[in-house]
C-alpha cells in the first residue's frame, strides 16, 4: 500500500538525520576520551617511573639559588603518583566502552535509515515495509537512550550538526 503520510515521512527523515548526528557526535566523544586517556598514560609513563627523567639536566636548574628543577620534578612525580592511584576511578576506559557501544548503534541505525530513505526517494513512496522498518529502528534508538550523555557536549553537538547539515541538505528529501 503506497499511501503518503507527510507527518510520518518527515519523522522518518528526522530520525535519519538524528541517527547521523548521533553517530558523528559519539564518534567525536570516543575520540576525545581516547585522547585524554592517551595523554594521561603518557604523563604517567614519563613521571610515575621518574628515575630516568630525574637525570635530565633540565631538572638540575636553579633560579636565584632555588632548585626549581628538583621542585618541579618532585611536584610532577607526586601528581603522577596520585593520578596513577585515581586513574581507575576516573572511568575513562568504561566511558570509551559506553560511548563506542552507543556510536555503534547509531552507526547501524544511520546505515539502515539511509537504505530506507534511498528506497523512499527512488520509489517516491512510503510503504508498509518502510513503516515497519521505522518502528523497529525507533525501538533500537530507544534502547540506547538511558546510556547517552546528559547533557550533551554543546560544542561537539554543534560540530556534528554542521557535518550532517552539509551531508544531508533539506533539498535531498523527497516530498510528494
Amino acid at each position: 500500500m503506497t499511501t503518503i503520510n507527510h507527518a510520518l515521512l518527515k519523522k522518518f527523515y528526522d530520525e535519519h538525520r538524528d541517527a547521523e548526528l548521533n553517530k558523528e557526535y559519539y564518534a567525536m566523544r570516543v575520540s576525545s576520551v581516547k585522547k585524554r586517556l592517551r595523554w594521561l598514560n603518557i604523563f604517567l609513563a614519563v613521571f610515575a617511573g621518574s628515575s630516568a627523567v630525574v637525570g635530565f639536566t633540565l631538572w638540575q636548574q636553579t633560579v636565584f639559588g632555588l632548585p626549581v628543577g628538583a621542585l618541579a620534578i618532585s611536584a610532577l612525580t607526586g601528581i603522577a603518583v596520585i593520578m596513577s592511584i585515581i586513574k581507575p576511578y576516573l572511568g575513562l576506559e568504561s566511558d570509551i566502552e559506553r560511548l563506542s557501544s552507543i556510536q555503534g548503534v547509531y552507526s547501524a541505525l544511520s546505515s539502515l535509515h539511509g537504505d530506507v530513505v534511498k528506497t523512499i526517494v527512488s520509489h517516491q513512496a512510503l510503504t508498509d515495509r518502510e513503516r515497519t522498518s521505522y518502528d523497529l529502528m525507533r525501538q533500537m534508538r530507544l534502547s540506547v537512550d538511558g546510556k547517552e550523555d546528559k547533557p550533551a557536549n554543546a560544542k561537539l553537538q554543534a560540530k556534528a550538526e554542521e557535518i550532517v547539515n552539509r551531508r544531508f541538505p533539506e533539498s535531498t528529501r523527497w516530498y510528494p
